[in-house]
Formats: C-alpha cells, sequence, structure tokens
C-alpha cells in the first residue's frame, strides 16, 4: 500500500476518534455510558507527570502534562470513587467490586511522581500505586528504554537507525530493522526490535555502543539526570497512602524472556520491595504489558512469587467476575479530558453497539 494512503488512514482514524469522543462528551451521553459501565473498575496508567517532555520520554506517549493530570484528576474526583488497588484486589477474591470506582496507576517509578503527581493526588485524598523497576531505584542504573530514547532524541532516528543497521553483526543478531518511511513507524521499529530481537545482554552491549560512537557518556547523562525515585522519597509516599509494586528489574518484556531470567527479574525486585517497605501487599505490572509481553507461563511465575495480584496494559474491563492475575488497564498519556472520558468508557461503548 502507498505510504501516503497509510497516513492519510491514521489520521483519518485519529481525526474521528477525537470528533466522536467530542460529541459523546458534550452532548452528555458520556453519563449515559458512565451509568452503564458503574459495575466496571477502570484502571487507569499513567508514568511520567511534569511540566514538559525531556529528551528520556519524548516521542514515547507516556509522559502528561502537570496541568492535564491536574484537570483528570478534578474530573475523576467529580465523576468516580477513586479507590486505591489493594481496596479493589481484597473483595474481588469474594466476586464484589466498588460501583463508579477508578484506581490510578503509575509505571516504572519515575522521580516526578513525587515532586509533582503527588502533591495532586494529597490534593484530592487519590491514592495510587507505583510499579517500580527496582534496577532504576537511586538511580543506580537507567532503564534501557529510556536510555534508547534519550539517543533517538538527541542524535535523531535515522543516524540511530544507520548506526544499528551496521552495529549488528558484532552482537551475533540475524534480525535487522525494517526500514519505514515515516520517522514515526521507523523509531517504532527500532523499539521493537530493542525489546522483542535483542536479549539483555546484546541490548546492553549495542547501547554501549552507540554512546561510543557519538562520544556520550552514560554515567555522566544519567548523574545529571536523577530522573527516578530514590528510598527516602518512596517511604515518605509510603506513608501517605501510596502502594509500591514491582514493575521487575531492568524492564524486559518477560515473555521474551528465559525461564530463570524470568525469575531473576521478579523474585529479587519482590523481595527487595517487600524488605525496604515491610508490606505484604505487592501488585506486579508486566514491563510494557501487551499481548506480546506476557503469557500463561509468564503469569504462573510472577503468582508463585506471592504477588497480591498481576496488571497488564490492555484496555479490558475490569469487573467482580474479574481474575485478578488478569487485570487490565488504561493507558492515559497527554489526553483532554474528554479523551480521558472516552477511553475509560470506550469499552462500554463496544459492549453497547455489540447487542445492537
Amino acid at each position: 500500500m502507498p505510504k501516503n494512503i497509510i497516513i492519510k488512514q491514521i489520521l483519518i482514524r485519529s481525526i474521528v476518534k477525537q470528533i466522536l469522543a467530542l460529541i459523546i462528551f458534550y452532548s452528555g451521553f458520556i453519563k449515559v455510558l458512565r451509568l452503564l459501565g458503574k459495575n466496571y473498575t477502570k484502571i487507569l496508567l499513567y508514568h511520567s507527570i511534569s511540566e514538559t517532555e525531556n529528551n528520556f520520554i519524548r516521542g514515547t506517549r507516556i509522559w502528561t502534562s502537570t496541568d492535564k493530570f491536574n484537570k483528570h484528576l478534578k474530573y475523576l474526583a467529580a465523576k468516580y470513587h477513586i479507590i486505591s488497588l489493594e481496596d479493589f484486589v481484597e473483595p474481588l477474591i469474594k466476586g464484589k467490586t466498588s460501583e463508579r470506582s477508578v484506581i490510578i496507576t503509575f509505571d516504572d517509578g519515575f522521580v516526578d511522581n513525587y515532586y509533582v503527581a503527588f502533591p495532586q493526588l494529597k490534593q484530592y485524598k487519590a491514592p495510587a500505586t507505583i510499579f517500580l523497576t527496582t534496577e532504576c531505584i537511586e538511580n543506580k542504573k537507567p532503564i534501557w528504554i529510556q536510555e534508547l530514547n534519550y539517543l533517538l532524541n538527541t542524535i535523531g532516528v535515522e543516524k540511530i537507525w544507520d548506526t544499528l543497521s551496521s552495529l549488528s553483526p558484532q552482537i551475533n543478531t540475524d534480525k535487522i530493522i525494517k526500514k519505514r518511511f515515516s520517522k514515526m513507524l521507523l523509531r517504532n521499529s527500532i523499539e521493537e526490535y530493542f525489546r522483542y530481537s535483542l536479549n539483555i545482554k546484546q541490548r546492553e552491549k549495542i547501547i554501549a555502543a552507540v554512546n561510543q560512537k557519538f562520544n556520550l557518556s552514560r554515567k555522566k547523562i544519567f548523574s545529571e539526570n536523577k530522573i527516578f525515585l530514590n528510598w527516602e522519597q518512596i517511604k515518605i509516599m509510603r506513608a501517605d497512602g501510596i502502594t509500591f509494586g514491582n514493575h521487575g528489574a531492568s524492564h524486559s518484556p518477560l515473555s521474551f524472556l528465559s525461564e530463570r531470567q524470568q525469575l531473576t527479574e521478579v523474585k529479587h525486585s519482590k523481595r527487595l520491595i517487600r524488605d525496604k517497605l515491610g508490606t505484604d501487599f505487592i501488585p506486579f505490572s508486566y514491563p510494557f504489558g501487551g499481548t506480546k509481553d506476557f503469557n500463561i507461563n509468564t503469569e504462573q511465575l510472577v503468582k508463585k512469587q506471592g504477588h497480591s495480584c498481576i496488571l497488564t496494559a490492555e484496555p479490558k474491563l475490569n469487573h467482580s467476575q474479574s481474575s485478578k492475575y488478569q487485570l487490565g488497564r488504561i493507558a492515559i498519556g497527554n489526553l483532554p479530558v474528554y479523551l480521558l472520558a472516552f477511553e475509560m468508557e470506550k469499552g462500554v461503548l463496544k459492549k453497547l453497539i455489540r447487542k445492537s
């Protein structure tokens, strides 16, 4: 299919979605959807909350502006009951859920969760759960995806693609990154290459080689940009009602690791959180959390380590019959309120259309 046609289709879908969301929100039909979906618990997925995007997250759609997050909380507090993940999971065991409930979660453990999100959560008396990538706590080590984003944003997508293509033989992989006709699609291809085609050692080796090629000091970059939480900040939030969960050690998709590697990712990070915080309620969220990133084997492994529940990044509707080990979440990003409202009730709308 010609590239101009593909781009037009993407733009048309985006425009149609926004128009539909505007109509549903401002016509008042969103109230009907909220009523029909009152028995579903929506779990929201955030990552970084700040005034501006930095080079570690720009282009990834995981950023929410400070102002948008405040507007989200105002809307959620007015239209839903914001409950904690623990308060949802405990009754779920008995097949019960709260009406019109919503849960707020954050992945990765960015430091702006403490400086920006935490004060706003306190303002609205809103509980939340933050899932920690444990190797990054105290900024001891960057998440590889943030390091890759930094390289893409500072060096450029095309240059990184050229460099990776030349470096691939050095790491003994026959996988290549398919050249795409737009920077956005090429960027996605590069991320998928790192996520699914390289093992942990290969990923580390190639990122080090790219930094060396462009004379960048990895240690200096991350010592000057402390982007992750430390234990002092975590404990302060914990004392004020924020719960913490396990997001693995290195933010690797578990389904692409050996069983031994998966165990290393999951077991030691859970133990660290338990020992540091003295809590028995430790939920788990899959790194990335898409359908390719977990399977029945990963679910069983995570369950065996005693996690309280498991969250994906699949936008499923959670209800009284949901398995606490297969909970869905709705990724939010930097959406205006009318799109936030639409995304939260989109699953209800789809059910309504299927029944009609």
